[in-house]
Formats: structure tokens, sequence, C-alpha cells
């Protein structure tokens, strides 16, 4: 009992991915090509099975060397199993990777010596060639167990000004094996891949122009030994490319191969220059072919050595033949040719008594033509009666003959005389045969003769004396080939012949007393071993010439006829079986632009930059078939693509993952779009974040004229988007489904992403995701367009501007004069300065916007400027007194709340804000010093407070004192009565006293008080002047001389606050007092 091969009937595949330590998996490793190696080739198994015998797979163990174990994260390889019959894909065993092991660069080798299946894969990580992950993305959020990405840029700009050049190269050991089909057109494109795995678009060259160039390449009809495709790429790659691999493009529909072993004239046995001929096909490859078919021969062994041998040849170029017929069982021109044969006689005898032979010159019509006393070596003859009984005997038993193999043919007529009626024997399937046989045995010698073919029977009238008058009375025999004594036909021919030596007159008259001399008809009926020869054929006829070749020689017989060749028990062998093989040429190229993976992925650059692969030849490992080559000439001449070349087996593929070209490949920037991995689910364990397959429709759009995404926010397991001009909740895991009313109901559905609901309120975040802030179940975030900051209650839907609680005019102004300065990060990003930070103070429950990068010294701002204010503030608004309560005076870089505890970073340093282990007003040690207030010694800001006074801003008070309640130390630097400039009022400031120790405040019944006095110029009459016609004398101003006066004057009064202590202070509450001016 032979073996049992593990893949003898399989064309198996194989492939690995990595498994992280966080439980996610890589993508599939390009599949190995085929491992197949056939048996070798042995016709004469193929004759006796009736099929390709050497299409199984005698590998018994795979070995799968160069497997990268990956980087330091990979903590196990899975080796995963496919084959050509099915799409799914199985895990045939896990490697784990010791920890010592991982990233180390040693390669892995497998051993596989069994068929088995693990686990089956998911059907989609076979379209998973790589991980779509944006390259950029302007918003990031987590839901739904999934990551989300907003307003991304995936993709890269490739130039398409690919520059390659392909030829084959020979694959010699083993011999037979998989290979490149021959005699086809290809294209092989390039894809360049970056450090993650990306893939870039398929490149090809359609239009080369420089000869040799180009992405298209036709195979040759004939190769020396298995052919491969070789490309060397001549163009630069990608800037970004780190591997890049080959994909082809096959588009030839599948053929088949079929084996003829005999070929049979369109004709009689000897017409070789008959139009066509009869190809005689196994019936297991029947429905290999229709009447639409062209048959493409590739090798023949027709040709004999001396001892008869036979020789095969390769057909060297393509030569087209179409299917004219096709016949499930042999026809009679097919059947007339089998030389072996069975004799039965057919009831028709001429005898000497009744028949006389006469000059096969002679013709119809003609008269006293004489008797042939010799008919040796004659072709034709004549037999002819008086006798009307006679002739109508033969004339019966011949038309029983003919109509029995023809019912369609006009019979032999005795009363036609008009003309002669000659009938065609040649394409009977039991053929006509003659022989002459003497009765008495003693004439023998000299009358028997060997039996031949009749090709022709004619029914004629030759007129001799005593010739019925009215009928026809002759019939004449054209005869070929000699048949043997077992009724064979032979190839001898040269008209009648004794069948023995003993004499050299053959005479249809006897010699002796009593003597008969009878021409005996015969049928041959095909012999057994001729239907053996025949059963289980269809025969198919098709054009005998040949391009590049002779024409097809008509084959004798299966087996030569020499004894050499055979055992000694006479059984077939291989060397004396004459075989022709063809192919079928396909009947439909594939219109689809698909492109088959290569098998390998080839270095662009190393880690230093070093070119590696690119620019060299490199072999495109790609197979579309199992080639067979001639054993000593090493060309190809069968290239198989089923098991055992059967119709319906297990079929080849042309590649295990496929993919198509993109139109106008480039990098894309998806503004409004959204692109999501797989599923993370800890319960069981399943992480596949990492996984972003596009092919798993994993995108939304949404409404486009509202500008791009700018940020993303999972709540209430739904996903907030805000876009530049408007606000968006997208249904996440569940869709929403609208009545008449406009109302929505909420349903359930498989989808991820379901509708995207716009919020009310023409408002969006601008482009400024920087300045979102959830908390109490609020959103905050600054809308620069619009000069607003937004407050959003999701749950009602409501979004209110908080900027217009007596901060529109600051906020539109400051949003508004936001510059647009650009910087580049240490990837070679640009990015934009100017920042509108947004924090939640969990300490103060504050909401903080810091404005940094806009143009203090904008005319949008104008008189609204603040004192000594910079390119940058911050400002806080309180959800508790829900208003703008303080600026800060710190500028940080971000910021978070943790366990109520508030961190800002400066510098990529984090600092807690409202601790008691710090001085109060140092921020971020001495890295703000401001215009006023910082004292560069001690390192802090001092904490200022601008307060102004209107209780009648109608009417000009006189502002007469200042006072708090608080902690001590509170300076006011700054005091402004706004008419203090139409009075000449100057140095408006607190009284310093000994009571107020020269401060300017005095303590009185647990508050401060400060009077303010101002400077006024002193002025006098004008030495010389008169009374002036109101009844004054006019006054100037005496010299620099001034005084002091008490308070200012204006409709309202402004007064800073200031104190520069490092201790906890307070300020309370302010006060002032006035009296409305009596001027």
């Amino acid at each position: 009992m032979s073996k049992k091969l593990p893949f003898e009937k399989i064309f198996p595949y194989f492939s690995y991915r990595w498994r992280y330590n966080d439980g996610q998996y890589s993508p599939y490793a390009p599949f190995t090509k085929v491992n197949f190696i056939p048996k070798a080739p042995d016709i004469e198994e193929f004759f006796r099975n009736g099929h390709n015998t050497s299409i199984t797979n005698i590998l018994e163990q795979i070995t799968l060397d160069n497997i990268d174990k990956g980087g330091p994260d990979v903590e196990a390889v899975d080796i995963l199993y496919t084959e050509s019959i099915s799409s799914t894909i199985y895990v045939l065993k896990t490697i784990d990777i010791p920890e010592s092991e991982r990233g180390n660069g040693s390669p892995l080798e497998v051993q596989v010596k069994e068929r088995s299946f693990g686990a089956a894969l998911p059907a989609n990580q076979l379209t998973r060639h790589f991980d779509s992950v944006p390259r950029k993305a302007k918003a990031q959020e987590t839901t739904a167990n999934r990551i989300f990405y907003g307003n991304y840029i995936g993709k890269y700009n490739q130039n398409d000004n690919l520059r390659i050049k392909l030829d084959t190269k020979s694959l010699i050991d083993p011999l037979n094996g998989p290979a490149l089909k021959t005699n086809r057109t290809y294209e092989v494109g390039v894809s360049y891949i970056d450090k993650f795995g990306r893939i870039g678009g398929i490149l090809t060259q359609k239009a080369p122009d420089v000869d040799g160039e180009g992405s298209s390449i036709k195979t040759s009809f004939t190769q020396l030994f298995r052919p491969i495709l070789n490309a060397k790429i001549l163009s630069d790659p990608p800037e970004w490319a780190k591997f890049y691999r080959y994909y082809v493009k096959d588009i030839a529909g599948e053929h088949f191969n079929l084996t003829g072993f005999n070929i049979y004239n369109d004709g009689t046995i000897t017409d070789n220059d008959s139009d066509n001929v009869y190809v005689q096909f196994n019936s297991t490859d029947r429905n290999k072919i229709t009447e639409d078919t062209i048959l493409i021969p590739r090798r023949h062994t027709f040709k004999k050595e001396a001892n008869g041998k036979a020789v095969q040849d390769i057909f060297l170029g393509e030569s087209r033949h179409p299917v004219l017929a096709i016949e499930n069982e042999a026809p009679d021109i097919v059947k007339s040719q089998v030389k072996e044969r069975s004799i039965a006689g057919i009831g028709s005898v001429f005898d000497s008594n009744h028949f006389d032979a006469v000059a096969s010159s002679s013709t119809h019509g003609q008269t006293s033509r004489s008797l042939d006393a010799d008919i040796a070596g004659d072709s034709a003859f004549i037999l002819i009666s008086n006798e009307s009984t006679a002739i109508e005997g033969v004339q019966k038993g011949l038309n029983d003959y003919i109509l029995a193999q023809n019912p369609s043919q006009t019979k032999l007529d005795l009363n036609s005389v008009g003309s002669q009626q000659a009938i065609d024997c040649t394409g009977f399937a039991e053929r006509l045969a003659i022989q002459i046989k003497a009765v008495l045995h003693s004439q023998s010698n000299f009358r028997d003769t060997k039996a031949y073919l009749v090709d022709t029977v004619t029914m004629m009238r030759v007129s001799t004396t005593g010739t019925l008058p009215g009928f026809a009375n002759a019939i004449k025999f054209n005869i070929s080939n000699e048949l043997d004594d077992d009724g064979n036909i032979t190839t001898t021919t040269g008209g009648l012949q004794l069948a023995t030596t003993q004499g050299s007159v053959v005479n249809f008259q006897p010699t002796a007393s009593g003597a008969q001399i009878q021409m005996i008809l015969s049928k041959l009926g095909i012999s057994e071993a001729g239907s053996e020869r025949l059963k289980g054929s269809f025969f198919v006829k098709i054009p005998r010439t040949f391009a590049n070749d002779a024409q097809i020689a008509t084959v004798d017989r299966l087996i030569s006829d020499q004894t050499t060749g055979r055992s000694v028990d006479g059984k077939i062998t291989a060397d004396r079986i004459n075989e022709i093989n063809f192919e079928t040429e396909p009947i439909l190229d594939s219109q689809l632009d698909i492109y088959f993976e290569g098998s390998k992925t080839y270095q662009v650059r190393d880690d230093d930059g070093n070119i590696i692969d690119h620019g060299e030849d490199n072999l495109v490992e790609y197979a579309n078939c199992i080639a067979t080559c001639e054993s000593t000439t090493s060309q190809v001449y069968l290239e198989s693509r089923r098991v055992l070349d059967k119709f319906n087996t297990i079929e080849l593929a042309k590649g295990i993952r496929a993919t198509t070209p993109e139109p106008r490949y480039a990098e894309e920037h998806r503004k409004t779009g959204l692109i999501f991995s797989g599923l993370f689910n800890s319960r069981t364990s399943v992480n596949e974040l990492n996984q972003f397959s596009l092919i798993d429709g994993i995108t939304k759009e949404i409404e486009p004229n509202y500008g791009g995404i700018q940020k993303l926010y999972a709540l209430d397991t739904n996903l907030l988007t805000l876009a530049e001009d408007k606000v968006f909740k997208i249904l996440a895991d569940k869709d929403a489904l609208f009545n008449a009313d406009d109302g929505a109901n909420v349903t359930a559905t498989n989808r991820v992403l379901g509708q995207a609901i716009a919020y009310q309120g023409n408002y969006g975040i601008s482009t400024h995701p920087e300045s979102f802030v959830y908390f109490r179940n609020n959103v905050y975030f600054a809308d620069a367009k619009r000069g607003g900051v937004i407050q959003l209650t999701p749950a009602n839907g409501q979004m209110f501007p908080i900027s217009s609680k007596g901060m529109s005019n600051f906020f539109r102004d400051r949003l508004g004069a936001l510059q647009t300065t650009t910087a580049t990060d240490n990837d070679g990003n640009v990015f934009n300065t100017a920042k509108i930070l947004g924090l939640y103070d969990g300490h103060k429950k504050n909401y903080i916007v810091s404005i940094q990068g806009y143009n203090q010294s904008d005319v949008s701002i104008g008189s609204e400027s603040i004192p000594s204010e910079t390119s940058n503030i911050t400002v806080a608004y309180s959800l508790n007194t829900q208003g703008w309560t303080t600026r800060c005076s710190f500028i940080p870089e971000t910021g978070i709340t943790v366990h109520n505890k508030f961190f800002t970073f400066k510098n990529g340093l984090a600092y807690l804000h409202h601790s008691n282990l710090q001085n109060r007003n140092t921020f971020y040690n001495t890295l703000l010093p401001s215009a006023s207030g910082f004292n560069a010694a001690t390192g802090f800001n001092a904490s200022e407070v601008q307060i102004i006074f209107n209780d009648n801003p109608s009417f000009v008070s006189d502002w007469l004192a200042l006072n708090y309640e608080g902690t001590t130390g509170w300076l006011v630097p700054e005091i402004i009565g706004e008419q203090d400039s139409t009075h000449n009022i100057t140095n408006v400031r607190l009284l310093d006293s000994e009571e107020s120790n020269f401060n300017g405040w005095f303590l009185k019944e647990g508050k401060y008080y400060g009077s303010i006095v101002g400077t006024q110029p002193v002025y006098i009459v004008q030495p010389g002047s008169s009374i002036g016609a109101d009844g004054f004398y006019p006054l100037v101003q005496s010299g620099s001389n001034t005084q002091d006066v008490s308070g200012t004057k204006g409709f309202f009064l402004k007064a800073r606050f200031k104190n520069e202590s490092t201790s906890t202070c307070e300020l309370a509450s302010v006060g002032s007092e006035y009296y409305i001016s009596q001027a």
C-alpha cells in the first residue's frame, strides 16, 4: 500500500502574523507561493488511468524559513495555512517567543509535516492587507469600545512616474514545479510601504517612453526550465517608503490540458493530405472542450527513432486550431480507419459458373469486351453476368450492406442503365472486403488471393455476346489496402495478389474439372481490440496544418508494429505510446483590473537610509501553474492548474490576496470624515483597536458645509462632534428613525455610527479644539469665528454664549485679533502657534480660557485695551457665580484636573495650583515676568484687581476716598478719574501720612481707608490784567507751582489694587466715597 502524502491533492499556502503583548494581531504577511512538487510524468500510467497522475503533490514536509519574529512587543507568531479551494485561513500552529529572544532579529524556521487545521480566522482578515490608521488626525476619541479619528489625513502623495523593466528568469531545480504560465500577458505593479506597514497605491508604467521598459510583459510560447518574472525598478522610491511589494495582473481565463493518443484522417486511411483530422481524447476530458474551443499543441511523440521508440518533440511556436466538430462516439470515418478488424460475410458471392471477369478498363456502355485471363495486380476489376438471377442476388446482398452502413444512401438499381452507379465505401464503419477463393482445393494455390478493402462499388452495363437487354449486368470493384490473416488492415497496396507464392496468374476461370472459383464479399467489423481502442473516448475534428511544424501525422496504431518496447508478456510500454499534448486557449480574458500579491516584501532602505533592494534585479515570487518540462531538453510543455489535470478537481489559485489599483491615488484630507478601529472587549480578550480595514466600512462623513471636524468627545455612549461651524451628536451603536413631525426614535442597529444629529444654534469650535472643556454636564468651547465663548448643555440641546455675560467686547476683539503665526515641530509639521486654551479648574470650579498669540495692538481692541496688556491673556469663568470672575497671571501650555486638583504645564513641567506648599503669586518660578508687578528678586507676580466705580455714570463726581475689607498689604498704584485731564489733575494717589504708615491706608473698625489726593497747578491773577467781560480777572498758571487737592473728578473712577505678598491674601470688598460735583 502506497504511503499517504499529506498534501497529495492540495495546493497549500502559508503565511504568518504577529501577536502583540497587548493581545492585538498584525495583518497577515504575504502568502507563500504554492508549495507543490509534482510526480515525475508517467505516460503509461496516464494512459491507463485516463488522467495526468503526475499533477499530484509529492511533498512530505514543507520548510518555512526566514519568518520575521517582529519587535520586542511581539510575544508570539501564528503560522497560517490555507488552500486554493478555500478562502478560509487557519492557524496551523502558534510559536511563543521567549521574552529574552523578542526583537533580536533572528528569523524562525518551521517544519510542516501534516495537513492540519487550527482555529479558522475571520474572513475580513484576508482583506486586511494593512491597517489604514490615519497618518495624522485633528480629533481622536474612544467610545463603543473603539478608537475614532476625525478630520484625518490618509494615504501618501506618490509620483506616478514609475519606470520598471521586466523579463523572465529560469527556475532550474527542481525541474518541475510552480511557475509562471507561458504565452500570457502580465502586468506588474509596485506598491510602496511605509515604516508602519501602510501600503501605498499600485504604480504601473503603462505607456513607457523607452524601449524595454513598462509594466506589461508577454511570456514566450516555449521556455527552457520553469519561468519566473524578474523586475528592476529604474525610478526613485518615495521619501516615505521603507519597503515595497510587487503585484501581478493575470487577465487570462482558465485553460485546460488535453492529451490525444490517436489521430485519424478526415477521409480514407491513406488520405494523409486531408484538410482536417480527428483527434482521439479520453472521455474524462470531455467537459474541457466545446465547439468554441481553440486547441494549441505543445508537444507530440509521433516521430520515432530507428528502433521505433517515440521521440518527444516540442512545438516551438503557437498554432491555433479551432474545433470544427466534437463526436462523443467514434464517427464512421474514424471507425473505417481502425485496423483491428473481424470479418463476416454479407451473403454475396460471385462464382465462376455465373460470372466472368472482363477487362478493368471497360466502361459503362462499352461493347464486345473480351474476358480477362489474368487480373493479377489489378486495383480495379469488373465482374459480369448475363444471368438475371445471379446479378440480382449479388445486388441484394450489396444493398443490404450499403443501407446498413448508411440508411440514406441510394441503392444499386439494375434497371438504371442510363448511367453507372458508384458507391463510395471508404467512410463506412464496417468496410467492404473482397477475396478470391477456389472451391476445389487443388486450385487454391493458383486462385486464392489475399483479402482487400473495397473503396468503390460501381453498378454498370458492359455489352458482350449474349448480354441480357434492359438492365445492368456488371459490377466494378476498386480495391486498396490488403488485409492480414486476422482481418486487420495493413498498409500494403498494389492490387490483387495470390495468397501464396506458387503461382503468378490470378484468373476467374477454373482449369480443373469440377472446380469453381468464387469471389467472396465480406464486411470488416471492428474487432474486440479495435473496439477497445475506441472505448472511453471522444473525437475532435480540427484543421490538420500546424504553424511552424509539419502536418499532424496519422498514427498507425496506438502501439508500434515493432515488437521492441513490449515486455515479455506483451503489455503496453510507455515508449510505444504515441501522444500529442494540447492546451485550450482561454475563452475569455478577464476585464477586471485585479492584481495578485507577490509572495515577497523587498526593502527600500535600511534604518540608516541606505538603499537595499531597490534598483536591483528582483525575482517576483508569483506562480499561477505547475510546469512540467521535457526531461531531455528541459523545455516546458505542460502547465497545469488542476490536480490530476481533471476538469473539476481542485484548482490552483492565481493568488491568495488580490487588490485593485485606486484611480488618482494621492494623499487625502478627510476634513469631515470619521474613521474607527476594530472592537475591544476585555471580557473576551478581543483587542482589535489596531485594526483599520477600509473594506469593513469603517468610515463616515458628516455634512461638509459646516467645515472640518475639530473635536470628538464621547458623551452618553454617543459621539459629540464639534466642527468649525456646527456641533453634532453622532449616535454610536444605534440609529435614529425620524417621524413626520421631525421627532426621532432611537433604534438598535449593527452600524457602528448612526445618524449625525445637529444641535440648534449656529456655533462651532472654529479651528480651536483646544478650547473644549466638559464639566458638570456642560460643554464649553470658544468660537473664534463668531467671537464668543459658548456653553452647550447636551441634555436639552441648548447652546448659550457665556461671553455675553459682561465680556462680549473683550472676547470679540481678542478672538478676532488672533494671529496666524506658524511654527514647525520635530517631525516637520507646520502648526499655528496662536491658540485658545480651555481648561477646567476643578479646585475653583472655573472654566479657564487662555487666549495666546493675539495682536494686543489690533485696531479692534482700541480703547478697550488692558493696562500692560501682552499678546497672551488668561481669564476664568465661574460656574458657581455664572460669570467671569478673574484674570489669571499664568499662561499655560495645557492643564488638567485630577481629583479636584488643578495642574497646568509649562515647558513640559507640571505645576500644581492652589497649593499651600508654595509662595502665592509665584507662577512657573520666574518664567512669567509682567510689565508691572513682577519682582525679579523674589520671582513672583503681584496680584492685581482693577475696580470701576460708576454709581451715577450720568454725573461728574468728586471721588474722595477708597476703602476695602481684607488682609493688609493691598496697594493702589493707579487711580484714574475719567475727567482728570479736563481739570488738569495729575498724580492721583492715596494720601500718605504717618497715620497710614505712609502706604495710603489706615485701619478703622476692621476696614482700611485711604484718602484720594491729586495734584493741580497753582493759578494766579494774570499780572497787569483787568476784569474781563465775565466780571473776573483772567488766571494764569503760577510757573511750575502745584498743590495737592482732595479727590479727583469723573463720571466714573478706576482703581487698580495690587498685592505683592507671597502669603495668602484676601480682598473681600471695595468701596468709595464721593459726591456729585457742584461745579
